[in-house]
């Protein structure tokens, strides 16, 4: 079992998660600045898409990745809901958004 589960997608909230359930070592970290670090704006992003043959392919092979990854954002939901931490505050208290990426776990 996992204290912390984090989505990469949804770092800014996963970080604020982080501060709540261990204050004594992330309590000081400001979560929106972390999330702004883990971007690269210089990033190029093709305009092709895969094909629909791809694409199946792709779904059959990481079958399991993703319902990893779905229970993942569940969990990462579900303890924030737990802990009274809105997915959609900043560590300051507004809206915010993450970054990219996929799911991480952490003890």
């Amino acid at each position: 079992t996992y204290l912390w589960v984090g989505v990469l997608e949804q770092l800014e909230p996963s970080m604020r998660l982080l501060q709540h359930m261990l204050p004594s070592f992330f309590g000081g970290v400001d979560a929106g600045v972390q999330a702004s670090l883990h971007t690269n704006p210089g990033a190029k992003h093709l305009d092709t898409k895969p094909s629909p043959t791809t694409l199946r392919q792709i779904k059959a092979q990481l079958y399991w990745d993703e319902r990893l990854y779905q229970l993942c954002r569940r969990l990462l939901a579900a303890r924030m809901h737990a802990c009274g931490i809105s997915a959609n505050q900043t560590a300051g208290g507004g809206t915010g958004g993450g970054a990219a990426g996929g799911a991480a776990g952490g003890a």
